[in-house]
C-alpha cells in the first residue's frame, strides 16, 4: 500500500509543471537586442532590469554615451519599445 501511495505522489510531483519557471535572460537580451537593431541599430545593451517572457527593463546608452531605461513588452509574437526615459529622468522623444 505503501508502495503505491508513494508512486501516486511521485507521479503527480512530477506531472505538475509549475508556471513560476524563471525566465531566461539571455535569451530574451538577444530577442531584443535583434529588434533594437531594426529600430535603431546605434543603440547597445548594457545591462537588463526586471524580465519576465513578456516585459524587460533594459538599460541603453547610444554611440554619444547617453544612456536610457528603456520597457519593452512582447505584442503578437515580437519585442517592442514601450517606454524609454533618459538616465537624468526625463522622459525621451522616442517614447512610443
Amino acid at each position: 500500500m505503501r508502495a503505491i501511495f508513494l508512486a501516486l505522489v511521485f507521479s503527480a510531483a512530477c506531472a505538475t509543471t509549475g508556471a513560476n519557471h524563471p525566465t531566461n535572460v539571455a535569451h530574451v537580451r538577444l530577442q531584443i537586442q535583434a529588434a533594437m537593431h531594426t529600430q535603431a541599430p546605434e543603440r547597445t545593451i548594457t545591462a537588463m532590469g526586471h524580465t519576465t517572457e513578456d516585459s524587460a527593463v533594459v538599460f541603453t546608452t547610444t554611440k554619444a554615451g547617453a544612456r536610457q531605461e528603456e520597457t519593452w513588452v512582447r505584442a503578437n509574437g515580437s519585442w517592442k519599445l514601450d517606454h524609454a526615459v533618459a538616465a537624468d529622468g526625463t522622459s525621451n522623444a522616442n517614447t512610443l
